[in-house]
């Protein structure tokens, strides 16, 4: 998806990640014709041609027929960092619900711990698996990816104008789909917050009833934190997002 300002015959060069994606994935080489995406999520059919660093984009013509999909909710998760390769599957099933921002954060019983040295790797590696996610799915827009050494500074980054909820594992909570259906209408987006495996914290409890977020149920069953996620940003994508159109 490059930036603005993609003109006819203009020649693009992709990405180390899409050209393998092109070459070992689709299985393509010069001549076939490809859909680029533009940064303001306007499709143009491209043909692959050789430059003088290997295989490069052609831009030919806007496709405005062209099935892209863009999300006219702004769903914004902040998931506390998990174990393993969850945290992945977090990102990579969210981009796919169509979310424009995740903020990745080491919550207070995050088990997995890194330090400032290691933050730059580690988002390049979410990022990868967004892109990744956005180009599966064909979502014209890339999700804001973000990794934060607190639940202070990830909060910090959110639309301050749109509802917060976060999921309360502890049961009395009102569920967050009745939550989404009584916000008043048209809803421009929500942001929701998952913590660790352990839950958050007493403290960060506190600090996001401060800041506002209003702890909302997913039912009985108590779900994983990635899957808690995952359900929460498609349950707002069904109650008040694209997914309940017909």
């Amino acid at each position: 998806m490059p930036d603005l300002g993609v003109l006819p015959n203009a020649r693009l060069i992709p990405t180390e990640s899409t050209l393998w994606y092109l070459r070992h994935v689709l299985r393509l080489g010069a001549g076939a014709s490809v859909l680029v995406v533009d940064g303001a999520g306007q499709p143009w059919t491209a043909k692959l041609v050789e430059g003088a660093a290997g295989l490069e984009f052609l831009i030919l013509e806007p496709n405005p027929s062209a099935r892209v999909v863009i999300s006219q909710l702004q769903i914004e998760l902040i998931i506390a960092l998990l174990k393993g390769d969850k945290t992945e599957i977090a990102i990579q099933k969210a981009t796919e619900l169509g979310v424009s921002a995740i903020r990745v954060v080491m919550c207070e019983r995050s088990i997995p711990r890194i330090k400032p040295a290691e933050i730059t790797k580690k988002l390049d590696r979410f990022a990868k698996v967004a892109m990744e996610a956005t180009r599966q799915c064909g979502q014209a827009t890339q999700p804001e990816i973000s990794l934060d050494l607190s639940l202070e500074e990830a909060i910090s980054k959110v639309n301050s104008a749109l509802p917060r909820f976060v999921l309360d594992e502890r049961g009395g909570a009102h569920s967050l789909a009745c939550q989404l259906a009584n916000l008043e209408k048209p809803v421009k987006g929500v942001v929701l917050a998952v913590g660790p495996e352990g839950a958050h914290s007493d403290r960060e409890r506190l600090l996001l009833e401060k800041m506002g977020f209003q702890p909302a149920g997913l039912g009985p069953r108590v779900l994983k934190a990635e899957t808690a996620g995952i359900v929460a940003v498609a349950i707002s994508q069904t109650i008040i997002g694209d997914m309940g159109t017909i």
